[in-house]
């Protein structure tokens, strides 16, 4: 990158508009979102005068779309994000995963998970053309995740099922767990609680193992909520002061899932006669919405 800067103050046309791209991208792996924007709309504007190649003209837009993505203006980086698309199909490559994979997952950020759903059933489609395998089954379990929030649970649990025995032949443990877990929260919801139960505690030896706490937390939660819908307060209450104490651990803090589980928790000691403790939890439950401006949902 010093080597970038360097040549920058001698460099013109086509060359300055890739080095201005490049820092674009190491600016923004420092956060400095307003700054990388600034040297990727440089760089589309020189690539809109002087280059012919489309795929450059995609890889600028799509440099202004995460930036303006994280900079909260999202329809403008949606646009941005629409441009990207456009150029990838124009070029050789014609289509770009990493473009791709990113509308679908700023669909699922903005809960359109309909449009999420039909997103990823596009990518899963090319990278099973592409033999991408590993890549095909991450598709697979965010099409399961859709599928999950718009009710169509046969069709999640095919997917997370296609998934794992995809990431069992790659080895990976984890991703693994995380569909089990997947899984078991869609047979939940099908009162299949014994089955969840089963692939829940699995998944809880393995993500333990391997001290992956956010799967860990995640798995615990929804022990939680299978032994609430079995009238099974107390180890409801167990499971879910578990799930607390892994969230808590996580680098980045998953609110949602540690807000539910608290939720969950005061609901369980409500059913077994702890009001007083179940109301503590409430209003602590309201300060954090309030300071996070989240709102609290059943899901």
């Amino acid at each position: 990158m010093n080597q970038d800067w360097e040549a920058f103050p001698n460099l013109v046309g086509l060359q300055k508009g890739r080095t201005l791209l490049a820092l674009s991208r190491y600016a923004h792996q420092y956060r400095s979102w307003n700054y990388s924007l600034l040297l990727a709309e440089e760089a589309l504007a020189i690539f809109e005068a002087d280059s012919i190649d489309f795929s450059e003209l995609a890889s600028a837009h799509f440099a202004i779309a995460v930036n303006l993505r994280e900079l909260q203006r999202n329809e403008e980086a949606q646009q941005s994000l629409e441009m990207a698309i456009s150029f990838s199909v124009k070029s050789d490559a014609g289509f770009n995963s990493n473009s791709e994979n990113t509308r679908a997952w700023w669909a699922v950020l903005d809960r359109k998970y309909q449009d999420a759903h039909m997103y990823y059933r596009e990518t899963v489609t090319v990278h099973a053309e592409w033999v991408d395998t590993f890549n095909a089954a991450g598709d697979l379990l965010m099409i399961g995740n859709c599928a999950f929030r718009i009710n169509n649970y046969e069709e999640a649990l095919r997917c997370f099922q296609e998934a794992r025995t995809i990431f069992k032949k790659e080895g990976d443990i984890r991703r693994v767990a995380i569909c089990d877990v997947n899984t078991a929260n869609t047979l939940r919801k099908l009162d299949r609680h014994f089955d969840a139960h089963v692939l829940l505690e699995k998944a809880k030896v393995v993500s333990a193992m391997i001290e992956d706490h956010q799967n860990l937390g995640f798995c615990l939660l929804i022990s939680g909520e299978n032994y609430l819908a079995q009238g099974q307060h107390r180890e409801a209450i167990e499971a879910l002061n578990d799930a607390i104490l892994s969230l808590v651990q996580c680098p980045d803090l998953p609110y949602e899932n540690l807000i539910r589980a608290n939720r969950l928790l005061a609901q369980s000691l409500r059913e077994i006669g702890n009001v007083d403790e179940a109301n503590e939890i409430d209003a602590r439950l309201v300060t954090l919405r309030d300071i996070l401006d989240i709102e609290l949902t059943n899901e």
